[in-house]
C-alpha cells in the first residue's frame, strides 16, 4: 500500500507514514531499504542516497525527484538546521520541532520547515512550535500516525 507524501514534507516523515500503512514498525522498514540502524530516519532528511529514492519512487509511483525534493539538500537555508543529536537531553534542543496543533490534522506529518532553528512559531496555527513533549520532556521518538 502507498501513502502520497503531503506538501513540505520531510522524506523521513513520509517513510514512518509509509512503513506504518504496510504494518511495519520504521525500523525494520530502514532495513528493507538498505538502511544501516541509529538516527537514520533524520540523516535521510539531510541526503537521501539516490538508489533509495529510484526504490521508493519504483515501488510507489512517486517520481524519485519529488522523492528527493523532500530532503534538506542543497536547500538555500540549511545552515540554518536544527542540530541533529544521537542522545537528546533534556535540557537540550532536539533536532525536530513541531506543531501540536498541525499533527492533530487529518493529514499529520512533519514539515521541512520545522527543521529550522529559525522557526519558532507556526505559520498555520500561530502557536510555539515544541521540540518535546509537553508531559514527559522527552524528545520526538515515535512515529505520527498514517492518513
Amino acid at each position: 500500500m502507498t501513502i502520497d507524501p503531503q506538501p513540505d514534507e520531510l522524506v523521513s516523515s513520509w517513510l514512518h507514514r509509509l512503513a506504518i500503512v504496510n504494518g511495519i514498525a520504521p525500523r525494520p522498514f530502514a532495513g528493507v531499504l538498505g538502511l544501516g540502524g541509529g538516527m537514520w530516519s533524520p540523516r535521510l532528511d539531510l541526503q537521501l542516497p539516490r538508489d533509495v529514492a529510484v526504490l521508493l519512487g519504483g515501488q510507489t509511483g512517486v517520481p524519485h525527484e519529488a522523492i528527493s525534493a523532500m530532503t534538506m539538500t542543497g536547500w538555500a537555508l540549511t545552515p540554518l538546521l536544527l542540530p541533529l543529536r544521537e542522545n537528546a537531553r533534556r535540557n537540550r534542543s532536539t533536532w525536530m520541532q513541531f506543531c501540536s496543533l498541525c499533527l492533530a490534522d487529518e493529514a499529520p506529518h512533519f514539515h521541512r520547515q520545522w527543521r529550522l532553528a529559525s522557526r519558532i512559531s507556526c505559520f498555520v496555527h500561530g502557536c510555539g512550535l515544541r521540540d518535546r513533549c509537553p508531559a514527559c520532556h522527552a524528545g520526538i521518538a515515535a512515529p505520527i500516525r498514517p492518513t
